[in-house]
């Protein structure tokens, strides 16, 4: 989907040879999206939200937007990294879990935006790495196997609620 207004999908989308959005804002309220590889990039000026599950099977996930990044439901790669960067708020819910199994995961790495998160994100031999500011709003568990993966914070940590960090 290119070169366009905002995107509202409300039927699940299958898409083998991968996804692609490029447009004014997106919404996948309703609306799943499995790909198998390349994977799914999206890429809007304005606000984003994942309001239903988000699956690459060995493809990346990469969600960039000018805007906000609202993530209310899963966001998993089998093999992929996971990239999330917003020039406003990222808030990433308690039923926004991610999740890759080979994959780094990387939060804020590009754009200014305060991160938001009370989702777990697990990666069993990647790296996972919050670069801006992190609130907790809520417990959070981050995960990756034993002697495989770190997990890093480039800028303040704050919230009171228990953040469970396992490398």
């Amino acid at each position: 989907i290119l070169d366009g207004g905002e995107i509202d999908l409300n039927g699940a989308v299958t898409a083998p040879e991968g996804f692609f959005s490029n447009g004014s804002g997106f919404d996948n309220t309703g609306a799943s999206i499995t790909t198998s590889d390349p994977g799914i990039t999206i890429r809007d000026a304005g606000n984003i939200k994942i309001g239903s599950p988000l699956i690459s099977g060995e493809g990346n996930i990469e969600i960039e937007t000018t805007g906000s990044l609202d993530i209310d439901n899963t966001i998993q790669t089998t093999t992929g990294t996971i990239i999330l960067d917003a020039d406003g708020q990222t808030t990433i819910n308690s039923s926004g879990n991610i999740a890759t199994t080979t994959g780094n995961v990387s939060l804020g790495a590009n754009r200014e935006g305060a991160i938001r998160t009370a989702g777990d994100i697990t990666t069993s031999s990647g790296n996972i790495t919050f670069d801006n500011e992190t609130v907790l709003i809520g417990d959070v568990l981050l995960a990756t196997s034993e002697n495989l993966g770190d997990i890093v914070f480039n800028n303040r940590v704050d919230g009171g609620y228990t953040l469970d960090a396992l490398a």
